[in-house]
């Protein structure tokens, strides 16, 4: 699950493959559930492991058990362009960095990511450790710093 930056929105998942923006304050869901195009439905349209909104609210990202990291509209609860090219392993974690430009993504391998939002391009690979899942990854404030938690309970920091 995540909340919207404003908290009005929260968007969940489940095992159904149904992905759902929820209105917080009617607690009731705001239009249908999300699905991939036909042509590109696969395991990510049956198990979202992450999500994260972007900044502003607009974008909604996903994260699959298909290695792949899909932008959806928001407001029109459709996809945005095309999935980002595929990662190593099923996509566990997402993070935007504070000013929307760049999107952490880690995955069960130990594999952190930045992609680049404007061109929707990779930018940098950082490994955490190639035995240990990825649990947790964050921005700094100021958006310096990034942060990654392993399931072993190491934690490691990169000056970007």
């Amino acid at each position: 699950m995540a909340f919207s930056p404003d908290v009005r929105i929260l968007a969940s998942s489940s095992w159904d493959g149904t992905l759902q923006l929820w209105d917080t304050a009617a607690h009731g869901p705001i239009g249908h559930p999300f699905t991939p195009p036909p042509s590109e439905r696969s395991d990510h349209s049956e198990i979202f492991m992450a999500m994260s909104f972007s900044p502003d609210g607009e974008i909604l990202a996903t994260g699959s058990a298909d290695n792949t990291v899909r932008l959806w509209d928001v407001t029109s609860h459709k996809q945005s362009g095309t999935p980002l090219a595929e990662l190593i392993d099923d996509v566990c974690m997402l993070a935007f960095s504070r000013d929307g430009k760049i999107l952490a993504t880690a995955d069960k391998s130990g594999t952190i990511q930045l992609w680049e939002m404007a061109t929707r391009k990779p930018i940098g690979i950082l490994f955490v450790r190639h035995d240990a899942s990825v649990i947790s990854v964050a921005f700094s404030q100021d958006g310096e710093t990034l942060a990654a938690g392993d399931r072993h309970g190491a934690v490691q920091l990169w000056r970007l």
